[in-house]
């Protein structure tokens, strides 16, 4: 199946590259919030207190990975279209 993201609707084409993303990060908040309730059932406040932070650093590490990836992605993109990374690139505003 083809793809052609130039033309059409662009809010439908960004939400599809969207989905995946979103998924993920609602998967993450489910662990998070089991984790939350199974220790909530054997320890107190200082146990849920740790669990929950851990969650937070857990969910901006993944934020920034996600980040990182896209960013790698379009470089490797470009690089593998044309060695002329000006002429083809040039909206994405890489710094080489």
């Amino acid at each position: 199946m083809e793809n052609n993201v130039t033309s059409g609707n662009i809010l439908k084409h960004i939400a599809f590259f969207a989905i995946p993303y979103l998924l993920s990060y609602f998967l993450q908040t489910l662990y998070g919030m089991a984790d939350l309730f199974i220790v909530g059932q054997f320890n107190a406040v200082d146990g849920i207190t740790a669990v929950s932070n851990g969650s937070q650093v857990m969910h901006m590490l993944t934020a920034i990975l996600v980040g990182l990836a896209m960013g790698v992605t379009i470089d490797t993109i470009c690089i593998m279209i044309s060695k002329n990374l000006e002429r083809n690139c040039s909206s994405i505003a890489l710094q080489q």
